[in-house]
């Protein structure tokens, strides 16, 4: 839900807002810059979502929060108003007070996230035929070649590998 009754918002090109999202403003509005990702079930009020970012699912960005380039929130992590997440930075808890810089497969993700969900957006438009192969510059990743379906594997299979991935890193971290 996009709700901008006391201010702007504003969604760049190329970003997507998935299912159950909810992005509402107060006075300062609130800006999602090209290419970002506000996930599933996102709250994201009045603040700032740098180009590239990607706020995992289930995550609150709150007011005046400003969420910088290439940056990804946890699944799960609030992000308390005034907060700045610096460029390139993974930022874990409630509060998202724990900061890792992004690499592995959260880099990958973040580079190539707008462009899997583009082609899931044509995807759709067009009846929703089978995704598309897996790009083969995205094969050397670490761990996926031991999934036996992997030469058959779309860019959707990628995604929520990747995905989980990420995931299961930030709790390691959270746990540290």
């Amino acid at each position: 839900m996009i709700r901008a009754d006391l201010g702007r918002i504003t969604i760049r090109e190329g970003s997507n807002i998935q299912d159950n999202a909810v992005l509402h403003v107060g006075m300062n509005g609130c800006e999602v810059r090209p290419n970002a990702t506000v996930g599933h079930l996102c709250v994201v009020h009045d603040c700032f979502v740098g180009e590239q970012a990607l706020i995992g699912n289930g995550s609150t960005v709150l007011d005046g929060a400003k969420i910088g380039d290439r940056s990804v929130v946890a699944a799960g992590a609030t992000v308390t108003p005034g907060m700045v997440i610096p460029p390139d930075t993974v930022a874990m808890g409630s509060p998202a007070k724990k900061h890792v810089p992004v690499e592995g497969h959260a880099k990958l993700l973040i580079e190539h996230n707008a462009e899997i969900y583009r082609e899931l957006a044509r995807r759709h438009a067009a009846g929703i035929p089978r995704c598309s192969p897996l790009p083969e510059a995205w094969s050397h990743v670490r761990g996926l070649r031991r999934a036996p379906q992997l030469p058959r594997a779309s860019a959707c299979d990628f995604l929520a590998a990747a995905s989980l991935r990420t995931i299961k890193h930030a709790r390691r971290l959270d746990n540290e």
